[in-house]
């Protein structure tokens, strides 16, 4: 279970960085399909969503319109919803058949898209703020997933990291990660960093080339010492940070 709720989290963190920071209209909201899709076609992930679900209406019972106004589940379920409608209208706009969809979404509310020379504006809403849903939605979803993977085991696997050397374990498996970045490591090692920093100290001053290089060192890291979670994590609050929840690294140049 645990290994198939990772690669799950592997996957939804591809296809976010895909149109997180895409700026092409079009790419931007067939990225977010193809989100959603995903997230509706796994039960284990889709599950975490209906449970945000679940707890809105719980809450809109029970609390007054005051602390219904400042309530996080609450933001979750509408940032959820702004998704939902996007690909929903997409789906429309495509072709696609999105029966599935309307059986198991309560209250689907289909968007009405305005497509000029093949470029789509969600309803006057603006893709920042399209984006700031879907960072909430995506950390929550892929966080919960975490949980049920350490549930699973409690044990976290021992990697040593050396800026000469790279990562390596005990069995003799190293990847020796370039120079900078061997710096991206040692910034991380104190705990998460936000994306805009590491960007500027790295030099490249490109949160869409941040997201690449950290996809690219997750997967030299897995492939060269035989792992299946990512070395380096969205953090739920926002940033990056070292998977600390998988991996126990020892840092040698201390």
């Amino acid at each position: 279970m645990s290994q198939k709720l990772g690669t799950q989290v592997e996957n939804l963190d591809k296809l976010y960085n895909s149109f997180i920071t895409e700026n092409n209209e079009r790419g931007f909201y067939v990225g977010i399909y193809d989100y959603v899709y995903y997230v509706i076609e796994n039960k284990p992930v889709y599950d975490t969503v209906k449970s945000i679900r679940k707890d809105s209406l719980r809450i809109k019972n029970k609390l007054s319109s005051e602390e219904l106004a400042d309530n996080k589940k609450l933001d979750l379920w509408d940032a959820w919803e702004t998704l939902m409608e996007i690909y929903s209208a997409f789906s429309i706009f495509e072709g696609k058949n999105h029966a599935k969809i309307k059986k198991e979404v309560d209250a689907l509310l289909i968007l009405n898209m305005d497509v000029v020379n093949n470029d789509f504006d969600s309803r006057g809403i603006k893709k920042d703020t399209i984006r700031i849903h879907a960072k909430r939605i995506h950390n929550y979803i892929t966080t919960e997933l975490n949980k049920k993977t350490l549930s699973t085991s409690n044990e976290k696997t021992l990697m040593y990291f050396s800026s000469s050397k790279g990562f390596y374990d005990s069995n003799g498996l190293e990847y020796s990660i370039r120079k900078n970045r061997s710096k991206l490591i040692t910034y991380l090692k104190d705990g998460k960093k936000d994306g805009k920093f590491l960007t500027e100290i790295w030099g490249h001053n490109s949160l869409q080339q941040l997201s690449k290089d950290i996809s690219e060192i997750n997967k030299l890291f897995k492939k060269k010492l035989k792992r299946k979670e990512n070395i380096i994590i969205n953090n739920p609050t926002g940033g990056y940070q070292l998977n600390t929840k998988i991996y126990l690294i020892e840092f040698k140049d201390e």
